[in-house]
């Protein structure tokens, strides 16, 4: 993008004020969400940018750390910085920041999931694809085969398996806020329960094994009434069982999405081999 056509959509010449690293930021921000720079597209270097915007480099670099925390661009040392518009990680930041003013409840997070779950078995019942229900059966299977495996491993599975199970609805709202709080949830439970064995982590994980594979079977007959019933029978039990466990109760939400980062990144090392589903562009 030129500055001729920065002028012209109203985001330059560069005024010279305070906080100008918070400006640049905000008018690299607008570029991005408004797609005059797409995601996957690979910014100017800073020395470029620098020049561009008439300051210096470590004025751009905290303009780019400002965009790194919000998950609108991915820093790579060495390679550049490249355009996320990561969706799930802003609106993560949002929701802790809401924790922790709020002092929300578990209950209260498990309220929401059900809600939007419901949302999501009515909507994948229709649209779910090919490609959708594949990523299920896998994500079912990996879950299966990592009975005694390392926790984080098994997590994630499981969260491969929700994030599919969202993404079938292809409603990329709906997925952002249904990801965000599934992994809220896996944090907490992490957290509360990280000294239980590894055949605890199996029995708890297998157990609703069979209440997957029974939304899975509904989302393939494209049978909405019973893609629902599936899904609130599901959440049913991970609402009894996690609300009745005292442990979880001595950890506070705040706490857990502290350690957030840290959590998404080593589950991340243990993903699944297999892509992650495409958000629907819809």
């Amino acid at each position: 993008m030129s500055r001729k056509e920065d002028v012209a959509a109203g985001v330059g010449p560069w005024p010279r004020r305070t906080k100008v690293a918070n400006d640049i930021a905000d008018t690299l921000r607008r570029q991005i969400v408004t797609g005059q720079r797409a995601q996957g597209e690979r910014l100017p270097a800073e020395k470029e940018l620098a020049g561009y915007f008439g300051v210096s480099q470590p004025t751009i670099r905290e303009a780019l750390r400002v965009l790194d925390v919000m998950g609108l661009v991915d820093i790579r040392h060495g390679s550049g910085t490249w355009v996320a518009g990561d969706s799930t990680r802003l609106l993560s930041q949002s929701v802790e920041t809401l924790l922790q003013l709020e002092s929300v409840g578990i209950g209260e997070i498990l309220e929401v999931r059900r809600a939007l779950a419901t949302l999501t078995a009515s909507q994948a019942a229709r649209r779910a694809t090919p490609a959708d229900l594949s990523s299920l059966r896998k994500a079912q299977e990996g879950i299966d085969a990592a009975r005694g495996a390392p926790i984080l491993e098994r997590a994630s599975w499981i969260l491969s398996f929700l994030d599919a199970l969202s993404a079938s609805a292809h409603n990329p709202l709906l997925l952002a806020l249904e990801s965000c709080l599934n992994k809220l949830l896996i944090q907490v439970q992490l957290r509360a329960w990280e000294s239980r064995s590894t055949e605890f982590w199996s029995t708890w994980g297998g157990a609703a094994s069979g209440q997957r594979r029974k939304i899975i079977a509904a989302l393939e007959a494209k049978d909405e009434k019973q893609a629902v019933d599936a899904m609130e029978a599901y959440h049913k039990v991970q609402w009894e069982r996690l609300t009745a466990d005292r442990e979880l109760h001595r950890v506070h939400l705040s706490d857990a999405s502290v350690d957030g980062a840290l959590m998404i990144e080593l589950l991340t090392k243990a993903a699944p081999a297999f892509p992650a589903p495409k958000r629907s562009s819809s």
